[in-house]
């Protein structure tokens, strides 16, 4: 496995920081959550992985470029949204 560089990781951590909500599309774990599953990001660790908490009780880490999922909208941009 080639592990991401420095810089990539750190776009990750800005882009995805810890209570980001992110809806799963699919993944090619072999025990995968369901496509659909919500969840809240935990970390990203050095490798690029990110660490999630399912709202199904499972923790599942993604790895950007093989898992598709999207970035939910935080209240605060929903909030924004019905003004």
């Amino acid at each position: 496995m080639k592990y991401p560089n420095k810089d990539y990781i750190e776009h990750l951590r800005r882009k995805y920081p810890p209570g980001t909500r992110l809806q799963l599309s699919c993944t090619e774990d072999d025990f995968p959550v369901p496509p659909g599953s919500m969840g809240t990001v935990d970390f990203i660790d050095d490798a690029g992985q990110i660490h999630m908490n399912w709202d199904c009780g499972r923790s599942l880490a993604l790895i950007p470029g093989v898992d598709s999922f999207s970035r939910l909208p935080s209240s605060k941009e929903k909030a924004g949204d019905a003004r």
